[in-house]
């Protein structure tokens, strides 16, 4: 408590997973991998901060996966019987969030989809709208009153809430009332605004998400024809002038919303999980996902480090996970090998300003041959990855090395399994073994080893940082259960003294001296719980509240009992009359002359203590 820390992204992220695993566990399930989705635009940065924020928190991640692939998934694992193989479905998924816009055109056939394109506007969302309000709302009101509301940071959050819950209304109405009381200087705002003059308002923010959209359906190289339908996601394609929108571009009659927006993503990356998991059987799902962003590599060599050389490995719209190899014949390794995105802006437009194209450098060491002697060839070999995560590295490195070889084959003959025949009374000698010598192309594969430099928090870092986070989780698990225990004392330091005073329940019951002594006690506790309690430990909390437990706990269970006596004498009057009378009954006819009169013995040694009770 007190100290201060810096957290980097990834701690921060692993803090939230950490709270998610907690909420688990309470609620009687396991938790130990998940996989986790990010927007189809995120970076390999970003992706790789998510795994270390995931191994931080002590959670396994089998992928990250994309939310656009997400919401496909979902939507084609119960839809698969609708698909044909010999007509693929092509469907639109229309995202238009809070704060971004993300549309994923997907085709379908039985238990396969194919990602066909993603495309997003990170920028673009229903808070923009709120903003657009914003402004217009501040400027009349500086003008009116004088005083802007776009200086003060409080007044421009209270008019966007309200903008917000404007723009909510104007879904269904055609008319909102924008208000803020006590806004500036004691000025109210109150405003209406009508349907007609928000569509006006945002009209620059509509005609950019019209873009996107066209953006989107060329990026597809699909006719809009060739597009069977348009699913809606997000509260703000709620928006009537979105809808409109979505109409004319698609060319669409009806826009469809069969899917739940707040629960899609997260049960399409649920059932990710369980088609990745040995732990569950899931039936098998195919995804084709799509590449964003291009991603290239350049390579140079040690003995010319000049001489760069680049080719783009993975281009946008490509498939993964996928591994491509790089050859180099009469190399030996010695590379230095950096992987990017390509550096042109148009294919980089997703990737957020600020985020480096640079993703990771390797520095390969030098392959020895062994077979040299036999005038061995050599073939240095790069295995690139794109991985399941839609994260680019170097999977391997190696050195093949290929070299020819005379190899003695043995010849079989007719007489290879019988012996030469000698002469009579000698003994017969076996066979000569006869050989032919042949030619031989052999290939040994040996790896080298390579040194990485990535955006990637080094293992050993990585597990100081879950060291950490194991203390900073004790630490607020022991503040949680000190503030629990003093909130329980303080609770049950005031529940007393009410109880105990003079119009209080619990006074009959408890010796005068006793409930004085307890009384008194109780005040002093009160007046410590806001002096030195501040700085107390959690035992001493624990030690009060057990003392006063021990002194306050029987008056409590004499008033109970004492409050529910009246009920169990009519319990008893009911229960004595029902026996009586089936006592009285030819039903009992089984019954011997002692048995009842035990059964009657009962029932006065019960009354007879209640009356003395």
């Amino acid at each position: 408590m007190g100290e201060k820390h810096e957290m980097s992204v990834e701690q921060i992220i692993g803090f939230y997973l950490v709270k998610l695993k907690e909420f688990y566990t309470t609620t009687g399930i396991h938790m130990n991998e998940c996989v986790l989705t990010c927007p189809s635009y995120a970076s390999n940065v970003e992706r790789q901060a998510i795994l270390d924020a995931a191994q931080i928190a002590g959670l396994r991640c089998p992928k990250v996966i994309n939310e656009g692939t997400a919401i496909a998934l979902k939507y084609g694992f119960y839809k698969s019987n609708e698909f044909l193989k010999e007509k693929p479905r092509n469907v639109a998924f229309v995202d238009l969030g809070c704060s971004k816009t993300t549309i994923t055109v997907c085709q379908f056939i039985p238990d396969k989809v194919k990602i066909v394109s993603h495309h997003s506007d990170r920028n673009l969302g229903g808070r923009d709208f709120d903003y657009a309000i914003l402004e217009k709302v501040a400027a009349e009101f500086d003008k009116k009153h004088g005083n802007d509301p776009m200086e003060n940071v409080r007044c421009k959050l209270r008019i966007m809430e309200a903008a917000e819950k404007a723009r909510k209304v104007l879904t269904a109405d055609t008319e909102a009332n924008i208000g803020v009381d006590y806004l500036l200087d004691e000025q109210d705002l109150n405003r209406n605004i009508k349907r007609d003059e928000f569509e006006e308002i945002i009209k620059p923010i509509t005609d950019r998400f019209a873009m996107v959209c066209r953006e989107a359906i060329e990026l597809s190289k699909l006719n809009l024809a060739d597009i069977d339908s348009v699913e809606l996601l997000g509260d703000c394609t709620r928006t009537p002038i979105i809808s409109t929108i979505l109409k004319e571009v698609f060319q669409k009659k009806e826009l469809f919303r069969t899917m739940k927006a707040l629960e899609c993503v997260v049960e399409g990356a649920t059932m990710q999980h369980a088609m990745l998991s040995p732990s569950f059987s899931a039936r098998s799902f195919v995804i084709e996902d799509y590449n964003a962003l291009p991603l290239s590599v350049t390579y140079s060599f040690s003995d010319k480090p000049d001489v760069k050389k680049s080719m783009e490995l993975f281009p946008v719209g490509s498939n993964f996970p996928i591994t491509k190899s790089l050859s180099f014949k009469n190399k030996l390794g010695n590379m230095s090998c950096l992987l990017h995105y390509n550096n042109d802006p148009n294919n980089l437009a997703q990737l957020m300003k600020g985020l480096p194209t640079q993703l990771a450098n390797y520095n390969i060491g030098e392959g020895t041959l062994k077979k040299q002697d036999r005038e061995s060839k050599s073939e240095f070999i790069i295995k690139v990855e794109n991985n399941l995560h839609q994260i680019a590295c170097l999977q391997s490195a190696e050195l093949a090395e290929t070299w020819t070889e005379m190899e003695k084959i043995p010849i079989a003959s007719c007489a290879q399994n019988s012996c030469c025949t000698g002469k009579e009374g000698e003994e017969a000698k076996p066979a000569e073994q006869k050989y032919e010598t042949k030619e031989r192309t052999r290939t040994t594969h040996t790896g080298i080893k390579f040194d990485t430099s990535s955006h990637a928090i080094p293992p050993q870092a990585k597990e100081a940082l879950r060291e950490q986070e194991l203390a900073f989780y004790k630490k607020d698990c022991e503040f949680l259960d000190w503030k629990r225990i003093r909130n329980e004392l303080e609770g049950y330091a005031y529940e007393m003294k009410a109880k105990l005073d003079e119009y209080g329940n619990l006074r009959p019951y408890m010796d005068p001296v006793k409930r004085d002594e307890l009384l008194a006690k109780i005040a002093v506790c009160v007046e410590w719980i806001y002096d030195a309690g501040e700085t107390a430990s959690y035992a001493e909390y624990e030690t009060q509240l057990r003392d006063y437990q021990t002194v306050g706990q029987p008056a409590l269970f004499r008033f109970r009992f004492y409050e529910t006596l009246p009920d169990q004498f009519k319990d008893y009057e009911s229960k004595k009359n029902n026996l009586e009378s089936r006592l009285q009954s030819p039903n009992v006819s089984h019954l011997t002359d002692e048995q009842i009169n035990s059964i009657h013995n009962k029932i006065k040694f019960q009354g007879e203590y209640l009356q003395k009770v």
